[in-house]
């Protein structure tokens, strides 16, 4: 029998694009050795919504010559009176409840924010006995959140920082009642942390966690977008922040050639034209004028903004070369595998 991956994701209306981009792209990069059995958190998707996913995830799996399956799971069964809310609704807290909830062994937990152009099974087979598979954030170090700082004793706090918008979770170990008491011990305090739940797992699991690289959960920083000429191909994308790119036509110069990259997977995946995309020319005259003034104050920072001004002028190469090589890749990859 073929093991099969369990994936959850959570969102509502306003992030299905992400969502639908997020799993169809972690599919579409699926090895062919394992099923998916992919879980939403549904925190008000309209039917619309759920049946683009479905039948999207149903096309790819198709593609791919792998099993795939979707399970509803509504955000209201997983609500509390001991989950804060963030910006108006509990759906951030969601993964904080899904390990006890799904009752498997172990699953891989991705935000509906992220282009899978690697896939999410080094999260799966890279779980053992620590409570968590992750790749560490640019923050860095835990000492960079002041408040996870303070809460920690001296030793552990330059201990690296895990980025949880891709997570594999050991959901027994998760369960234990000593871990769940960490984390009910922590939640009245989420928004004292510099970045909710996120911080609050690396205070709660601070030295119980397996580090993978950061290319499976390449968060886009400026570091990390002006790196996008040189980074591997075969890297996870995760767009933070509020401007996500199917919320807007615009970028800042330092996301445009990512931006343009989620577009033309967003619609090879949903079949949606891509919207016409353009540089703000704010944006790039900040970039400019931060290019300048580091040459005086850091030059490390001054040569990124200045490749961050070369590839929002000029980002067809940039983008080019991360979309053939992953196209190429979700066409000939598993169905030998999975034949063999």
């Amino acid at each position: 029998m073929t093991e099969a991956i369990q994936l959850v994701s959570a969102a509502d209306s306003k992030f299905a694009p992400g969502l639908i981009t997020a799993l169809g792209s972690a599919v579409a990069s699926a090895s062919g050795r394992f099923d998916y059995h992919i879980s939403v958190i549904d925190g008000g998707l309209t039917g619309n919504d759920w049946a683009q996913l479905e039948s999207c995830l149903s096309r790819i799996g198709s593609l791919k010559g792998i099993p795939v399956s979707l399970a509803r799971i509504p955000a209201a069964e997983l609500s509390n009176s001991d989950m804060p809310m963030r910006r108006g609704s509990q759906l951030t807290y969601s993964r904080l409840s899904i390990p006890c909830f799904l009752k498997v062994p172990k699953l891989v937990y991705i935000d509906s924010d992220v282009l899978c152009l690697r896939g999410i099974e080094d999260f799966w087979t890279n779980s053992g006995h620590h409570i968590l598979v992750a790749a560490r954030d640019p923050l860095g170090m835990i000492r960079r959140d002041s408040f996870a700082r303070r809460r920690l004793p001296s030793a552990k706090r330059g201990l690296p920082y895990f980025n949880a918008g891709i997570i594999g979770i050991n959901c027994e170990r998760w369960s234990m009642p000593e871990n769940q008491r960490k984390i009910k011990e922590l939640l009245p305090l989420a928004d004292q942390f510099k970045y909710a739940d996120q911080s609050l797992l690396n205070c709660a699991f601070h030295d119980e966690w397996h580090e993978i690289p950061d290319i499976n959960n390449q968060v886009l920083s400026l570091r990390n977008c002006a790196g996008l000429d040189a980074v591997d191909p075969a890297a996870n994308f995760h767009y933070v922040g509020a401007r996500k790119p199917w919320l807007t036509s615009d970028s800042s110069a330092y996301r445009h050639p990512a931006n343009l990259l989620f577009d033309k997977v967003h619609e090879w995946i949903s079949g949606e034209a891509a919207p016409g995309r353009f540089v703000k020319e704010q944006s790039l005259a900040d970039a400019r004028g931060k290019m300048m003034l580091y040459r005086f104050l850091l030059r490390s920072r001054s040569r990124e903004y200045a490749k961050v001004l070369e590839s929002a002028l000029q980002p067809e190469a940039v983008v080019d070369r991360l979309w053939m090589d992953w196209i190429a890749r979700c066409g000939s990859e598993s169905g030998a595998v999975r034949r063999a």
